[in-house]
């Protein structure tokens, strides 16, 4: 089983969780990836570079990436004829470098070839079948996500020049269905994802891109990232993930499932139950 990845990143500060909203970015293209001590084998290559789950912690938020695709329940082959799969099951990241930034590899692929390696709808098999890939971003707290850097993009089809990037927010249930024989389409809907098709060119490095979310208002724990349609007439897109920018909603925290009661909410109970005892006692003595 693949290990779990954990890369804390230097913080020029912390935070707050009631603090205004501030943007908070994460890449992919900075020594922590590049060191041979946090490469971890794979169970499909001999490569050194693909992990279960990438973390890493940048102003007090942590953020989880893992890998998706709809490529369940049968591993397939050269062979087969009917590979529409349907179910979302878990990949693998793989890490290609600095100015390329990660891919996903999933069960139906290989890491040895292109754009399989990348996040992806394509598929060796033509119109037969493909799998769509996906990168979920998991926040420690509710996020908007503001901008997505690329390292490499490749398109291919008639006429089809432009990346079919999106994003979408999901919820925990959401979450919890990825990997128990959900659909893409069970998970979330296609006209909530957010669309855009326009790169700009990142000021801060030659090499990669980056796609602003402008249009984005949800907020969320988690985001899903690749490409909003699967392949149709062999026209396929594939792209490597640089880079995230996300902005914490003012006063947001962890969600959690069952909120806690707060002290206030306690003391306020205790009173109730103290006057209620205090009343039945009394009612008592007056009966004696």
């Amino acid at each position: 089983m693949l290990k779990i990845i954990t890369a804390i990143t230097a913080l020029a500060f912390v935070a707050s969780a009631s603090a205004s909203p501030t943007s908070t970015t994460w890449t992919f293209n900075n020594s922590d990836f590049e060191s041979t001590d946090v490469f971890v084998a794979g169970s499909n290559s001999n490569s050194t570079r693909d992990y279960e789950s990438i973390a890493m912690t940048n102003n007090g938020i942590e953020m989880t990436m893992t890998a998706w695709s709809d490529s369940a329940p049968v591993d397939t082959n050269s062979t087969d004829t009917d590979r529409y799969d349907g179910n979302v099951v878990s990949a693998e990241l793989y890490y290609w470098g600095g100015n390329s930034g990660f891919g996903v590899v999933n069960n139906d692929e290989s890491s040895s070839n292109s754009p399989e390696h990348a996040i992806d709808n394509y598929s060796a098999a033509g119109a037969q079948w493909s799998d769509q890939d996906m990168v979920l971003l998991s926040f420690s707290q509710n996020v908007t996500l503001e901008q997505i850097n690329i390292g490499w993009q490749n398109t291919h089809g008639n006429g089809n020049d432009t990346l079919d990037f999106g994003v979408v927010a999901i919820s925990n249930t959401q979450r919890n269905a990825m990997g128990s024989g959900a659909a893409w389409s069970d998970i979330y809907s296609l006209a909530d994802m957010y669309k855009n098709t326009t790169p700009q060119a990142n000021s801060n490095n030659g090499v990669d891109q980056y796609y602003a979310l402008n249009g984005v208002t949800g907020e969320s724990q988690h985001w899903l990232v690749g490409l909003y349609n699967e392949m149709a007439n062999c026209d396929y897109d594939s792209f490597k993930l640089l880079g995230v920018t996300a902005k914490l909603a003012s006063g947001s925290n962890a969600v959690v499932d069952v909120p806690e009661p707060t002290s206030i909410a306690l003391f306020a109970v205790g009173l109730g139950l103290m006057y209620r005892n205090r009343k039945k006692q009394g009612q008592f003595k007056l009966n004696v």
